[in-house]
């Protein structure tokens, strides 16, 4: 990993922040051209917000990306999932330990392998050894035949039914999409309301995320920019193509200010009880994993960077934070085919800022 910023040092630079800012967009007009899909970077020092953006939020129209934008999260859908799941458990709904069977009704445990093993806690962490729908031939027969077909959570774990587990439970990571959706049905049993409405109560509309929702059929991609991919033969728009939009895997649109919101609340103690916190950002005791629940947990020299990556058919994002210099750093793509959207660029972003040392 590329050395992460020493931006307690900002306050001392004699760089004016608009030439922080410049230096930021500097940095991302070399990574985008004005009539590629978008790229849009934000980065809040304690609580100071740089922001900049390139390229389009449609090619056709010609229109500039905004870092007010709509984008699908994709997998960073996850990091959202396991806090509402955390949620529960402070509510006393259920607990990490509960099994499958606990929560699942018998015409899907019964086709699952250690139902009665899995726990919740497994799930969120990947460690329960479930195959994942995405890496399945069901999956791409049903996606090849009908590239819009609406899928439901259940809809996805019913195409492993009769597969064998990578693994048996807590004795490797592997991770899986399946767990997630599984994750998402049952949060609705406990919560006796869709992922979506158990999304907005206790996550969006606490901290005053206006611009985020899980989509469904009834809001798909509403207020969405258009998604692309390039199969070497330029870009074409593939915001329409379902690879499980809405579903608790990667499911959910946001801004960059929203997802920066969602981080502050998250480490500030607005979302979760300390202990609820500690579990998250423990990483799992297995071979060299550097994941909690739902987060992803990145051990550097001078402390600790949490974040998580996604990609959804049009589409790619990152969220990170920098707990020791309280810095949140957000990329987001319209893009499928980017390959600017990760760690290491979200560090080169900070240190195109601030310099490397």
């Amino acid at each position: 990993m590329k050395k992460w910023i020493v931006v307690v040092m900002l306050f001392a630079l004699v760089l004016s922040a608009s030439a922080q800012e410049d230096a930021l967009q500097a940095y991302v007009d070399s990574l985008v051209t004005s009539s590629d899909p978008g790229l849009v970077v934000l980065v809040d020092v304690e609580g100071e917000v740089f922001t900049a953006s390139q390229g389009v939020s449609n090619i056709e129209a010609g229109t500039p990306v905004s870092i007010d934008d709509r984008f699908r999260i994709g997998s960073v859908s996850k990091t959202f999932v396991a806090v509402n799941m955390l949620q529960l458990v402070d509510e006393g709904g259920l607990s990490l330990d509960d099994t499958l069977i606990d929560w699942l009704a018998p015409s899907i445990t019964d086709n699952i392998p250690y139902s009665d093993e899995i726990t919740i806690r497994q799930l969120l962490d990947h460690t329960s050894g479930i195959v994942s729908y995405t890496d399945v031939e069901p999956y791409d027969d049903i996606t090849d035949a009908d590239p819009f077909y609406t899928w439901s959570a259940l809809d996805t774990v019913e195409v492993i039914y009769g597969l064998d587990p990578v693994a048996e439970p807590l004795t490797e990571y592997n991770y899986s999409n399946t767990n997630y959706n599984l994750a998402h049905l049952i949060i609705e049993a406990a919560s006796g309301t869709t992922l979506a409405e158990s999304l907005a109560q206790r996550i969006f509309e606490p901290l005053g995320m206006d611009d985020s929702y899980l989509e469904d059929p009834n809001n798909l991609g509403d207020g969405l920019i258009t998604g692309y991919d390039d199969y070497g033969d330029g870009f074409f728009d593939v915001g329409l193509t379902n690879d499980g939009q809405g579903l608790g895997d990667g499911g959910i649109i946001s801004t960059a200010a929203d997802m920066v919101l969602f981080m502050r609340g998250l480490f500030g103690g607005d979302l979760l009880s300390d202990d609820s916190l500690q579990e998250m950002i423990t990483p799992i005791d297995i071979g060299d994993a550097d994941y909690g629940l739902g987060i992803n947990i990145f051990e550097e020299q001078w402390g600790t960077v949490y974040g998580h990556l996604g990609a959804t058919n049009g589409f790619q994002s990152g969220l990170f934070y920098d707990q020791e210099f309280d810095t949140v750093v957000v990329m987001l793509t319209n893009n499928f085919a980017s390959e600017v959207v990760d760690y290491d660029y979200a560090s080169e972003a900070v240190e195109a800022m601030f310099g490397d040392e």
